[in-house]
């Protein structure tokens, strides 16, 4: 079972996805924001679990793809519509504790070093296989973008399947420049960018095309439970670390 790639992949995508949202909360309690919730894999439908552990609901989902920490005030409050009611424009009446009290630095590093830390380590673990990154970076973008055939990556798509390094690397490289779109389009929150909220989850699609492709072409209904056991195990794992992490970690 573990040399199965589908299997490896569950494992890798969940641990990209636990180092994102694990920094992301340390660095948040670090800087005393109050964190509301964890959530370790997503929970279409129903969750495994879910406990409170100060302060923080934490859920354990079961399908390996996501994970999130949700922080106190992350969300804009509604704008006021009552004409008589001035709205609220000074941060002194918002809580400390409360993401959007913050300056943009503390905000910049909250929510940018986690996506970065992804890119690094995915960078880091490309470089030491034997496929040149200029030279995978650039056939994959051509066989994205139809200039090749997905024939013309049998150099990737072996690497794929024959080089867990290479695997990793790359679930942590893609999933960094996903959710460095996401979160940076969460700081941007503005009308007049509006336009780059559609246009960052789209490069992300079109950057992820080459890996969809080549699962299509080679599906079979096995490697979803691979896929899931790998990553529930995994998830599992990261949520008992989870419970660790909120008991030790401060809350405000």
């Amino acid at each position: 079972m573990f040399d199965q790639v589908a299997f490896q992949f569950g494992v890798f995508a969940t641990l990209a996805t636990l180092t994102f949202t694990f920094t992301i909360w340390i660095l948040a309690a670090v800087n005393r924001l109050r964190i509301e919730s964890v959530g370790i894999l997503q929970k279409p439908f129903l969750h495994l679990c879910k406990i409170n552990i100060n302060a923080i609901e934490l859920i354990l989902g079961w399908f390996p793809l996501g994970s999130f920490v949700k922080i106190a005030g992350m969300m804009e409050e509604p704008l006021n519509v009552d004409l008589d009611t001035p709205p609220i424009t000074s941060t002194d009446t918002i809580p400390t504790y409360e993401f959007r009290s913050r300056p943009i630095g503390i905000k910049l590093l909250v929510l940018m070093t986690s996506p970065l830390l992804l890119i690094l380590i995915g960078l880091l673990f490309l470089n030491t296989t034997s496929l040149p990154l200029l030279e995978f970076a650039t056939t994959y973008l051509n066989i994205n973008f139809f200039q090749l055939p997905i024939e013309a990556g049998a150099p990737i798509w072996d690497a794929f399947y024959n080089n867990p390094i290479f695997l990793f690397g790359s679930i942590f490289l893609f999933l960094g420049f996903g959710n460095l779109g996401n979160n940076l389009g969460s700081l941007l929150n503005s009308k007049f960018l509006t336009w780059f909220f559609f246009f960052l989850p789209l490069s992300f699609l079109l950057l992820s095309l080459g890996i969809f492709r080549l699962i299509w072409s080679t599906f079979a209904w096995i490697n979803i439970g691979y896929f899931l056991i790998g990553g529930l195990s995994t998830g599992i794992i990261g949520f008992l670390l989870a419970i660790l992490l909120a008991k030790f970690l401060p809350n405000t």
